[in-house]
């Protein structure tokens, strides 16, 4: 029970010197909870009460379930527009668009999306499954996040500017466009309040970025930017509609009725019909659940040196998914802005959440008859000011593209179809995309020849990487380091580079004269610039005397690369013109013990060791990723078994000792 309950352990040892910060922290992101739980109510078309409960309820229960003493979690930007897409969906789907049941089919849409994703991400907790959102790049998030940005700014020009009868469900283009085209018909005093809205916050936002490390009232007005407007210009809606000339019409857009009191606990939808168009929608609903929380989680935990718990932190964002679907809330997760607002108000515990709940009920149960005069166009100014910075700048994506261009594409594909599609299209494509990057890297490895430096001859490097100058190997002995696990997808691949490389550099036992020009197969390994190969003299190359294969970076070998080793020796054996069963030296350096362990059950080496010297050693401890040496020798396993090496410089000085 404490495992999956941490306030059971936390709370018993609560030091009583951190009340004072938690409330300080509670309050102060309670005061930020209330405005952004509105706005994001608006931004999934659900009722903007339905906000306040998933602020309420994601509070709460993240204090008894959470293992971080920032996170507060709630209503976000991203879930709260992929709630209304789907919403969007799903009453076109069934007609009811202009419905007066569409409120309801939204919160009965909203709900059933909250408990099946909230079941799948406590699923994978429970499981400790998280491991799953790893496959989600670092550039897809930026592509996809930028992209929920972009699209979300766009839907709030409408409210933003006064413009009357914009469908903001479109793309972001398409909305932008209608929106210039009903500039003639829009409202004077909404673009006045909406534009004058963000200049405050964008005003506020700038003085605590300049002076709030000199003046704490710089600072304090920067994190309460958000209740500090909206409250002005309810202010500012409700004194304007006492004015006689606005008694019959209000002159802004306003939220109107929001009912008081907490919700009555209601069941899910869950008919099959219902349940079946939602389906393809939960697994990046849970993602993106997910895979926010966690990053705010492992971030701000960074930074004040504590380490959450993963698992228990999906089965609490599922958990809470889960109750809210019961009292008419949306999708939430970990909120950036007000868990950074938690950790700069001072927050030493938890719960600091549950005073941020209980001011978030005062609200809920008090202030409903004031938020009739909000202005919808604060709102919308509250969203943009709320997601300027999802959107990542130029700056990222061109450090991308110089980093790794791969990445660069992945989240431009995350970006451009999230932005003119949505965001399941930006989110699979970009996923599709760089899977398939990995499974060709991991299926086409390099096969590094090493050579000895000059400098210091005892170590082996790749010559064709390394910035010193290097010495080819003993005269028919090659090197060749594999650099990835030897598995089913790159076998074959593998092969054919060990073996070109070994004919690239040695003559063949079967030829007539002992003078050649090595054939490089397509994949092949081209010969060193220091090697005994000289294709435009036509130098005699070397007989083959043995193959020295660094596994360093071998971390596993399967069935199929064991098989492979077996072809290759084959090859190599004719190639060196053995008979009568006799077959070529494979010596393996810097083994690691797994895989040293399937070498044996498989007779590897074992059958390498027919005719050969008995006494060699064997390691288990991995040599340099870039330079096999004798360092840290000591430490290594030694073993009475034959062809297996602590090193490469040791397998060359075996070969060099037995052929002196």
């Amino acid at each position: 029970m404490k495992n999956h309950v941490p306030i059971i352990r936390w709370l018993p040892k609560y030091n009583r010197r951190w009340l004072a910060a938690d409330l300080l922290a509670g309050i102060t992101v309670g005061m930020l909870a209330v405005p952004q739980a509105l706005a994001y109510a608006r931004l999934a078309t659900m009722p903007i009460e339905t906000g306040l409960y998933g602020a309420l309820f994601g509070t709460l229960l993240y204090t008894f379930l959470g293992t971080s003493k920032d996170i507060n979690v709630g209503p976000v930007a991203i879930l709260a527009l992929y709630c209304g897409e789907a919403i969007g969906r799903v009453t076109e789907a069934e007609k009811a668009a202009t419905s007066p049941m569409q409120p309801q089919l939204a919160v009965s849409v909203a709900a059933t999306l909250a408990l099946l994703s909230g079941c799948m991400v406590l699923l994978l907790g429970l499981l400790h499954l998280g491991i799953i959102f790893t496959l989600i790049s670092a550039p897809v998030l930026i592509g996809v996040i930028s992209g929920a940005g972009v699209t979300i700014f766009a839907s709030q020009l409408p409210a933003l500017l006064g413009v009357p009868g914009i469908n903001n469900r479109g793309a972001p283009y398409r909305v932008a466009y209608d929106t210039a085209a009903g500039l003639p018909r829009l409202s004077w005093p909404d673009l006045t309040m909406g534009l004058t809205t963000l200049a405050m916050l964008l005003l506020l936002q700038e003085l605590r970025q300049r002076y709030g490390a000199r003046w704490s009232v710089a600072n304090v007005l920067g994190v309460a930017r958000l209740p500090i407007a909206i409250f002005l210009a309810t202010i500012i809606s409700f004194i304007v509609s006492r004015f006689e000339a606005y008694a019959q019409r209000h002159p802004f857009s306003v939220v109107r009725n929001v009912p008081s009191g907490l919700p009555t606990p209601v069941v899910p939808r869950l008919d099959w019909g219902f349940v079946s168009q939602l389906l393809p929608m939960v697994p990046v609903t849970a993602l993106l659940a997910v895979v926010e929380h966690i990053a705010i989680a492992k971030d701000l935990g960074r930074k004040n040196g504590y380490i959450p718990n993963d698992n228990q932190e999906l089965m609490a964002v599922g958990a809470t998914n889960i109750v809210l679907a019961f009292f008419q809330g949306f999708p939430a997760s970990g909120s950036f802005s007000r868990s950074a607002v938690t950790s700069q108000a001072g927050s030493r515990s938890p719960l600091s959440g549950g005073i941020c709940f209980l001011v978030i009920l005062g609200a809920t149960l008090v202030l409903p008859p004031a938020f009739y005069y909000i202005p919808t166009a604060s709102l919308a100014a509250a969203i943009v000011v709320s997601v300027l910075n999802l959107v990542s700048s130029p700056r990222t994506f061109l450090r991308i593209w110089h980093v790794e261009r791969t990445d660069f594409v992945a989240a431009m594909l995350a970006l451009l179809l999230t932005v003119f599609y949505n965001m399941e299209a930006g989110i699979g494509c970009a996923v599709g995309f760089s899977l398939f990057v990995m499974l060709f890297r991991f299926a086409r490895p390099k096969c590094a020849v090493l050579e000895r430096l000059a400098c210091s001859p005892k170590d082996y490097a790749d010559w064709e990487t390394t910035e010193y100058d290097t010495m080819p190997s003993p005269a028919g002995i090659v090197v060749i380091r594999p650099e990835s696990a030897l598995l089913y997808p790159n076998a074959q691949y593998v092969r054919k580079q060990l073996v070109n490389a070994v004919l690239a550099r040695t003559h063949s036992a079967n030829e007539d004269n002992g003078v050649t020009t090595p054939q490089l197969g397509r994949q092949g390994s081209p010969p060193s610039r220091h090697s005994v190969v000289e294709t435009t003299e036509g130098t005699a190359l070397p007989l083959l005397r043995a193959v020295i294969l660094d596994f360093s970076a071998v971390s596993h070998i399967d069935m199929s690369g064991l098989q492979m080793l077996e072809s290759v020796r084959h090859e190599l054996s004719e190639h060196a013109g053995l008979r009568d069963g006799s077959q070529i030296d494979l010596h393996f350096a810097a083994v690691k013990r797994p895989v040293l362990e399937r070498l044996k059950r498989a007779h590897i080496i074992e059958n390498a060791s027919r005719g050969s010297h008995p006494s060699e050693t064997t390691s288990a401890a991995p040599a340099d990723a870039t330079v096999s040496s004798d360092e840290d020798a000591s430490a290594c396993v030694t073993e009475s078994t034959t062809h297996v090496h602590v090193s490469v410089a040791a397998a060359v000085a075996r070969l060099t000792a037995r052929a002196d």
